[in-house]
C-alpha cells in the first residue's frame, strides 16, 4: 500500500533522512522507533506532503504522493494525527471532528458522515460527553483521543500516528493503545511512530528503527526481541517482564 524508496529529504537543504526504504501492507500495522531527533516526525511530514523530499520514491498505492499537494494526499486517504494534536482549541468538540470530514463533503452525504462521528463517539466515549465543549478546555488525554477521532473522521485507508503516548499518564496511554488494537482488528492499515517501543511493537506486525536519519533495523517484533542492540537501546533489562504483562 505505501512504498519508500530511498528517499532523501530535510530542512533548508540540510538532511535528516538518507535514503530511508520501507514499506507498509494494506490491514498492516507497522512502527516506527527510534530516540529524538532520529527523523520519525520528519519522515511522516514527507509521506503527508508537509516536506517535499530531495529524492527518492513515495508512492501509496498507484499514486506518487511527491507530486500531490498535502490536501490531495488526505483526499486520496493518507492522514496524519501530528505529535502536537493541531486541534482547534476556541472550536468545540462537535466542530473539530466536523473538521476532520472536511475533504469528503463533495462525496459523502451528511448522514454518512453523522454515522461516522456516532461510531466514533462509541470508540472514544468521553468525546460524546464533551461535544459543546471546546477543545483546549480537554485534558491532555482527551485532546489526543479528539485527535485521532478526528482523522478517523476522514476514513483514511493509512493512518499516520506521531507520538501518541507523548506526554500522558500511564492509564490514558493503556486506553490509546486498547482503542489503536480494537483499529487493528478492524483492518486499518497504521504507520505508528512511537519512542515507547514495547507497546507500539505489541500492536504491531513489524517495525522499522531510525537512528540519525538512516534505517537501523527492520523485523517482526519476535525478531528485533532477539537483537541484542535492539533490547538494550529500546526496551531494557527487564523487557521479559514488561512483554509478557
Amino acid at each position: 500500500m505505501l512504498r519508500i524508496r530511498n528517499v532523501s529529504a530535510g530542512y533548508a537543504g540540510i538532511s535528516v533522512l538518507h535514503g530511508i526504504s520501507l514499506h507498509v501492507a494494506q490491514g498492516e500495522t507497522v512502527c516506527l522507533v527510534g530516540a529524538n531527533g532520529a527523523g520519525k516526525s520528519t519522515l511522516l511530514q514527507v509521506i503527508s506532503g508537509l516536506i517535499r523530499p530531495f529524492s527518492g520514491e513515495l508512492r501509496f498505492e498507484d499514486l506518487e504522493l511527491k507530486t500531490l499537494a498535502p490536501h490531495r494526499i488526505v483526499a486520496s486517504g493518507v492522514v496524519q494525527v501530528p505529535e502536537a494534536r493541531e486541534l482547534f482549541p476556541s472550536m468545540t468538540v462537535r466542530e473539530n471532528l466536523d473538521l476532520g470530514a472536511f475533504a469528503l463533503r463533495r462525496r459523502l452525504a451528511q448522514a454518512d458522515i453523522r454515522a461516522n462521528r456516532i461510531r466514533l463517539l462509541e470508540l472514544f466515549p468521553v468525546l460524546g460527553q464533551r461535544l459543546d465543549q471546546k477543545a483546549g478546555t480537554l485534558s491532555g488525554g482527551e485532546q489526543q483521543m479528539l485527535a485521532i477521532a478526528r482523522a478517523l473522521m476522514a476514513k483514511p485507508r493509512l493512518l499516520l500516528l506521531d507520538e501518541p503516548s507523548l506526554g500522558l499518564a500511564p492509564l490514558v496511554i493503556k486506553e490509546i493503545f486498547r482503542t489503536l488494537t480494537e483499529l487493528r482488528q478492524e483492518g486499518l492499515t497504521i504507520l505508528l511512530v512511537e519512542q515507547n517501543a514495547l507497546a507500539a511493537m505489541r500492536i504491531s506486525d513489524r517495525a522499522y528503527v531510525l537512528q540519525a536519519g538512516r534505517m537501523l533495523l527492520s523485523g517482526t517484533a519476535e525478531e528485533l526481541q532477539g537483537n541484542d542492540d535492539f533490547r538494550r537501546a529500546y526496551l531494557g533489562r527487564d523487557y521479559k517482564a514488561k512483554w509478557e504483562r
